[in-house]
């Protein structure tokens, strides 16, 4: 296998800097059982207008990752070291106020459920207009027609009429765009969206993503996307990044990650996919075992108690990500990477 790529996924020595450099983000928890690392020397750089997906399943330190980087964490009970220095700033070394500063105006996120995030006696709009009245210092009547206007950009119709509309009289699509709407109003640089397509139906969901595609593209904000679903983040995203057990184990451009996937763990994934030519009800490749105890990792590779394909190195050795030999953004960790294509699944990353 080819040696890691001297610089990390997302940059290149010819483009311009990133909007976001994550470098060896570790993460732990302090409880009764002891220290518990939730996000394990994580790296990654993403540009503005680009769309990052981080993919896996529960537990896999896809929310405590997004979680570091808007250092949302009590501080007694989390640890958090390395480095995230969004444009230009280290914000591991922010105070609370500093910090503070930031949230809604330069970066914002989108939660996975609208109905814990949105007031349920406040008006919609209301709700929309508070950041621009309270972080961007806007007039009432300004602020109004910000909200207006972020509500339109979130793609609902009729915003002034829904502007007066409480959160449990709208659908949970349109709840889900006026959480979007109130990421958005403030004009940040970066969003991060966990889960922002759960429990909704497979046309809203399509609009949401397009959504989330239109807004980072047009208005050149950088997006990470946390989602459990490899089809999601194929139409969604400009790049994949895989996580299990708190390590990315694959990331690189989604074309190549979804058509060609090296990590065992992510063809695993692929494959335990439903495809549409199969019977109704047929039965899933399911993953054999279960997610790995964070408290009870051996030296080895995390995915080897499940992985079909360990050997002896797998247990005892612990890969690092290396560089694809078709493509240098392609980072895998694997002791014995997948080699065919799945033209089937590169078929759903569009971009």
């Amino acid at each position: 296998m080819k040696a890691r790529a001297a610089t990390s996924f997302g940059e290149d020595a010819t483009s311009s800097a990133p909007l976001l450099r994550v470098r060896s983000l570790t993460t732990s928890y302090v409880g009764e059982r002891g220290s518990l690392r939730v996000v394990d020397d994580v790296s990654f750089s993403l540009e503005g207008g680009k769309v990052l997906s981080v993919v896996g399943e529960s537990g896999s330190g896809k929310t405590a990752l997004c979680r570091s980087i808007m250092r949302l964490f009590p501080t007694s009970k989390v640890h958090v070291d390395g480095q995230v220095i969004f444009d230009d700033q280290q914000l591991l070394e922010l105070d609370d106020l500093e910090m503070s500063e930031l949230w809604g105006t330069r970066i914002a996120m989108v939660f996975q459920d609208p109905m814990s995030s949105l007031n349920p006696v406040m008006r919609v709009g209301n709700q929309v207009a508070e950041g621009p009245r309270r972080r961007l210092h806007m007039a009432r009547s300004a602020a109004k027609e910000r909200a207006i206007s972020a509500l339109k950009s979130a793609g609902i119709a009729d915003a002034k009429q829904r502007y007066s509309r409480y959160p449990h009289e709208l659908s949970g699509g349109l709840r889900q765009r006026v959480a979007i709407a109130i990421a958005i109003a403030n004009g940040p640089k970066l969003i991060l969206a966990d889960e922002p397509t759960t429990g909704l139906d497979v046309t809203v969901q399509a609009q949401i993503l397009s959504l989330v595609n239109q807004l980072s593209h047009s208005a050149g904000i950088a997006v990470i996307m946390v989602t459990h679903d490899l089809a999601v983040a194929a139409s969604a995203s400009d790049d994949i990044a895989v996580m299990y057990a708190g390590r990315v184990v694959e990331i690189g451009p989604a074309r190549e990650v979804i058509g060609h996937p090296r990590m065992r763990y992510t063809e695993a994934l692929l494959l335990a996919s439903p495809r549409l030519y199969q019977t109704p009800h047929a039965r899933l490749n399911a993953i054999a075992g279960r997610p790995p105890d964070p408290l009870d990792l051996g030296p080895g590779c995390a995915f080897s108690p499940r992985c079909p394909h360990a050997d002896s190195r797998c247990f005892e050795e612990r890969p690092e990500l290396t560089a694809s030999s078709e493509d240098q953004r392609h980072l895998y960790a694997c002791w014995h990477p997948a080699s065919a294509a799945l033209d089937e699944f590169a078929k759903l990353a569009v971009k």
